[in-house]
């Protein structure tokens, strides 16, 4: 099965482009109600490149093949305005883990090798 890089898969494609490199993550548990509607289908993503560690997130990103990059790029490009309305709005006090694991996730989308392939 081809995936194009340019949709915004869910968790069962993403694990199937992704291949090997898909047990690479952790994966954190989100809970989706605690979400914007518009950042649901990003939530596979979040669950993947939310790692809270920035040395093993950049290792990721470092280790991700181009077209997984790529993908992750026009995923977060396509849902970038509610995500960051998102981030800036709940900006909490005590930070819940779906808000860390969102905002490790524009952090991967602004490292430099995945801005990059957009």
């Amino acid at each position: 099965m081809t995936i194009d890089p340019i949709y915004v898969l869910s968790k069962r494609d993403l694990a199937s482009f992704y291949g090997d490199f898909y047990a690479r993550s952790a994966r954190a548990k989100i809970n989706d109600k605690k979400l914007s509607r518009d950042l649901v289908p990003l939530l596979p993503y979040a669950e993947f490149w939310g790692q809270g560690d920035d040395v093993l997130r950049s290792e990721m990103i470092n280790d991700a093949p181009p077209l997984v990059r790529q993908n992750l790029a026009m995923a977060v490009r396509q849902h970038l305005k509610p995500l960051e309305s998102w981030l800036t709005a709940s900006s909490p006090t005590r930070p819940s883990k779906e808000y860390f694991a969102f905002t490790n996730l524009i952090m991967a989308f602004h490292d430099p090798r995945i801005a990059g392939t957009y």
